[in-house]
């Protein structure tokens, strides 16, 4: 049998391939519009939200808690606002024997870039910052003598180089030494969150845990919009 194409069967290929464009745009128009699904919480201290943008309500939802759950997880290492995190164990007993992995990332990732700045990025000044606050928040005055003596104590324990970060236990060399992660984790933790939902196939997120991600296009088409919503606030 010869394998030439006859005129009339080209002309029906011809026909099918035409069709194809509208049978696609109709398979298309007939997708599950994505839906908009949001959480909003508190993370490290700081208002928190996620929004995302999916045809699946079940699973949409299933990822939300799980996103509830890591940042739990996250909380449990870096917040200061919790006496049972480990970075509030460290810095109350000044060692932290057998830290988790991302502890132990982050601060040596702030050592590295205490190192590049010269010591204006240091993670060891929540001593100062606890001096401040008890300040601020005092309605007692405090004699010019007394408070410049608390904050020449304060600043002699401010060294990112007196950290002992090792795999085994994280300790402080000087007593009443005390870190914060707050300029760096809500970063790491962004970021995490955003790698997760990429991995779940989300296409369009934005992520506002502390600091801002964003996956994909926004559903409308327009630019992504972020912005202070009261700058006096």
């Amino acid at each position: 049998m010869s394998e030439r194409p006859t005129r009339r069967r080209f002309l029906r290929v011809v026909a099918a391939v035409a069709g194809l464009p509208p049978i696609i745009a109709a398979v298309r128009a007939t997708a599950p519009k994505a839906q908009v699904y949001s959480w909003h919480g508190d993370v490290l201290g700081a208002l928190s939200e996620l929004t995302l943008w999916h045809p699946d309500a079940a699973f949409a939802r299933r990822t939300i808690l799980r996103v509830r759950c890591e940042v739990e997880r996250f909380e449990r290492i870096f917040s200061l606002y919790r006496r049972d995190s480990e970075i509030s164990r460290l810095n109350d007993a000044g060692a932290l024997m057998k830290p988790s992995p991302e502890l132990r990332t982050l601060i040596g990732e702030s050592q590295r870039l205490g190192a590049l700045s010269g010591g204006a990025f240091d993670i060891s000044v929540q001593p100062l910052w606890r001096l401040y606050e008890a300040h601020f928040w005092s309605r007692t005055n405090i004699q010019p003598d007394i408070a410049a003596r608390a904050r020449d104590v304060a600043h002699a324990l401010v060294d990112f180089r007196a950290i002992d970060s090792g795999t085994a236990a994280i300790r402080f060399a000087r007593a009443g030494m005390a870190i914060t992660l707050n300029g760096i984790a809500q970063g790491y933790i962004s970021d995490a969150i955003a790698d997760m939902l990429r991995n779940e196939g989300f296409e369009s997120a934005l992520v506002d845990l502390g600091e801002y991600r964003i996956i994909g296009r926004h559903p409308d088409g327009r630019p992504w919009r972020i912005g202070i919503r009261d700058g006096r606030n």
